[in-house]
C-alpha cells in the first residue's frame, strides 16, 4: 500500500496517524514500512479478506493498493549445444587480481564445477525447491568467459571477474518487496563489491512522468552505498520482433522497470551475428532489444552489447550467445540478459584498475 505524500511534515503525519487507524477499524495487524527512497511511503500488508482492498482503496490517503510486482530473470531459456569440458571454462590464474561482481539472479547450484571456483561467496534467499539456476549460471559464465565461450570472438570481452552469488530470483519469479530486502541485505554484507548484475526486470513498461518504485529504491541504494548497478534493458517478445529499420510500434518496446533507475547502466542489446532468415542483420540493434527513454525523456539505454539475434519466430540457432546452463552443457540463448554481464565484466575490470575508482 503506498501513501500519498505532501511534501509538508504536519500533512503527511496526520495521512499517517489516521492511516493506522483505519488499519485497526477493519482488524488489520500492524503493516510493514519498507524503505524505498525519498518521497515513497509504501507498506506491506498481510490481508486474509479481498473486499479489505476495495475498503483501503478508498482511504482518501492511499495513492494505491494491491500485489507487488514480481521480478524474474529476463530471459531463460538457454538451448543446449553440448556438453561443457574443463578446456571451456578454465579455473582463476593464480596469483591473477580479479575484479569482484555481486550477481542479483536466479542463483548458480552450489557443486557447479565450473563457476564454483570463480565464486568469492553464495548467498541464498530462495529455497532450494524454488530454484532454477539455469539462468544465473548462464550469465555467471558471461562474467568470467565471455572470449573463451563464444569462439574467442574478438567482439565479447576477453577479461573475467569473481563473482558473489546471490540466489534472490525463484524459478516463478519474486516480489518486489523480497527482492529489495534481498538486495538492502547483500550490499550491506558485501560492501566490497561496487558492480552488481541485474539481469531482470517485469513486463511493465515505465511511465513517461514517473519513476518506478524499485528504480527510486535502486538509486537510493548506489548513492548510500557507492555503488553501481548494471540492469538488462527488458526484451520485447511479440512475433515477429522488431526489424530494422523498425516498424512503429508505439510504446511496446519502452524499458522495462526498474531500468528507468537513474544511478544505474542499463543495457540494451545488438546482434553480431546474422543468416537469411535472422531478423535484423549482424550490428543491428537485437530484434527483442527494448529502447528508451525513460520516464521525463532520461536517455536509456546507456550501452549496448552483444545480446544475440534470432528469427521471426524466436529461435537463436547459430546467431545467439554461448555460455554454460548449470546443468554441465555449453548453451545457446539471446537476450538483454546477456549483454548486461558483458557490460558488468567491462565496468568491473576498468574500475578495478583506476585508482580510486571510475567515478
Amino acid at each position: 500500500m503506498k501513501l500519498f505524500r505532501h511534501n509538508n511534515a504536519n500533512f503527511d503525519k496526520a495521512v499517517d496517524e489516521s492511516f493506522f487507524h483505519v488499519l485497526r477499524r477493519f482488524g488489520i495487524r500492524e503493516p510493514r514500512e519498507l524503505r524505498y527512497g525519498r518521497g515513497l511511503k509504501i507498506y506491506r500488508l498481510e490481508l486474509k479478506q479481498p473486499d479489505l482492498i476495495q475498503a483501503l482503496s478508498g482511504y482518501v490517503g492511499t495513492q494505491s493498493v494491491g500485489p507487488f510486482l514480481v521480478y524474474q530473470p529476463v530471459r531463460s531459456t538457454a538451448v543446449t549445444v553440448r556438453n561443457a569440458v574443463p578446456d571451456d571454462f578454465p579455473v582463476p590464474k593464480p596469483g591473477a587480481d580479479y575484479p569482484l561482481i555481486g550477481v542479483v539472479d536466479s542463483g548458480t547450484a552450489a557443486d557447479d564445477p565450473y563457476l564454483s571456483p570463480w565464486r568469492q561467496a553464495r548467498e541464498v534467499y530462495v529455497p532450494e525447491a524454488d530454484q532454477d539456476n539455469s539462468h544465473g549460471s548462464f550469465v555467471s559464465g558471461l562474467i568470467v568467459h565471455a572470449r573463451k565461450l563464444n569462439h574467442d570472438d574478438g567482439r565479447f570481452p576477453s577479461c573475467s571477474a569473481r563473482i558473489v552469488d546471490v540466489v534472490a530470483l525463484a524459478k516463478n519469479g519474486t516480489t518486489e518487496d523480497k527482492l529489495l530486502s534481498t538486495l538492502e541485505d547483500a550490499v550491506e554484507k558485501y560492501p566490497e563489491v561496487k558492480v552488481w548484475n541485474l539481469s531482470l526486470g517485469t513486463e511493465r513498461a515505465v511511465d513517461n512522468k514517473m519513476f518506478s518504485d524499485l528504480g527510486v529504491a535502486l538509486d537510493r541504494l548506489q548513492d548510500e552505498h557507492d555503488i553501481t548497478f548494471v540492469l538488462a534493458a527488458g526484451n520485447y517478445r511479440e512475433k515477429p520482433y522488431r526489424g530494422w529499420p523498425p516498424d512503429d510500434l508505439g510504446e511496446k518496446d519502452r524499458i522495462c522497470a526498474p531500468a528507468d533507475s537513474v544511478r544505474a547502466i542499463v543495457v540494451g542489446s545488438a546482434a553480431h551475428r546474422d543468416h537469411s532468415s535472422s531478423r535484423v542483420k549482424a550490428g543491428h540493434p537485437s530484434p527483442f532489444s527494448r529502447r528508451g527513454p525513460g520516464p521525463l525523456y532520461l536517455p536509456k539505454p546507456e550501452l549496448s552489447h552483444i545480446g544475440g539475434n534470432c528469427n521471426p519466430a524466436g529461435s537463436c540457432n547459430q546467431i545467439g550467445v554461448l555460455s554454460i546452463d548449470g546443468r554441465g552443457n555449453l548453451a545457446e540463448d539471446f537476450g538483454t540478459s546477456y549483454a548486461t554481464p558483458l557490460v558488468s565484466t567491462l565496468f568491473a575490470n576498468v574500475s578495478h584498475r583506476v585508482v580510486g575508482g571510475a567515478s
